[in-house]
Formats: C-alpha cells, structure tokens, sequence
C-alpha cells in the first residue's frame, strides 16, 4: 500500500512540472501580448491607454522594465508625482540596467516639474488680482 502511495505521488508531481511551465510560458505570453498593446497605445499617444496596458503586463510578469514603461506614459501625460512614482519604483527593483540612468535623471527633472505645477496651480488664472 505505502509503494502503490508514492508511486501515485510520483506520477502526479510528473505530470504537474509540465503544467506549470506550460502556465509560465502562458502568462510570459500574456504579458508580452499586453506589454505591446500599451507600446501601440503609447505609440498613438493614447497615455492612459498604455497605462493600463503596462500596468496588466505588470502584473503578470512583474518586470520592472514595465515600470519604466508606465512613468514615460504618465510623464508624457503631465502626471509628473505618478511618473516620479514608477521612475522610484523601476529603481527600487532595478539598480542596473538598460534605462537606470534615465531614470535616476528623470526622477530629478520630475520633482523640478512638480515644483513649477505647484506654484503655477498657487497662482490666480491671468487677469484675477491676488487679494
């Protein structure tokens, strides 16, 4: 009885290696279908689009290339706090690679951003006198 057990088990986790890399390969897949969706939406300039886009592949794959991908489409879309956001966030889990230093750059060029919204939101609308 014990071997008929373990010869059971055997068989059972033989048959799951398979599944599970069939289920990587898939999700990989699935991130790469949604990763090139947002590059066609950020393509066409429909930012929010791509957002989402990058943020599904993210999910998935959890590549932090993906983050890079989300800041350039919220800071092409004025949204500096959520570019600098995924800039820090690219730099948290990448500390070498391909877009690092771009994005050490970026993180700085969007807090001097963010500063020149804030004191142009503080402003009243031309032709309003201050009180």
């Amino acid at each position: 009885m014990r071997t008929f057990f373990f010869l059971l088990l055997s068989i059972a986790l033989c048959v799951a290696r398979p599944a599970r890399a069939d289920d990587k390969a898939e999700r990989t897949k699935k991130s790469d279908a949604f990763w090139l969706e947002g590059n066609k939406a950020h393509d066409m300039g429909r930012f929010d689009e791509a957002v989402t886009w990058f943020e599904r592949a993210y999910q998935i794959s959890e590549d932090p290339e993906l983050l890079f991908n989300e800041a350039q489409a919220h800071r092409q879309a004025g949204r500096y706090e959520k570019a600098r956001f995924f800039y820090a966030a690219y730099l948290r889990k990448k500390q070498k690679g391909q877009n690092t230093e771009d994005a050490r750059v970026l993180v700085d060029q969007m807090e001097k951003l963010i500063e020149e919204q804030k004191k142009t939101q503080a402003q009243p609308p031309p032709g309003v006198l201050a009180p």
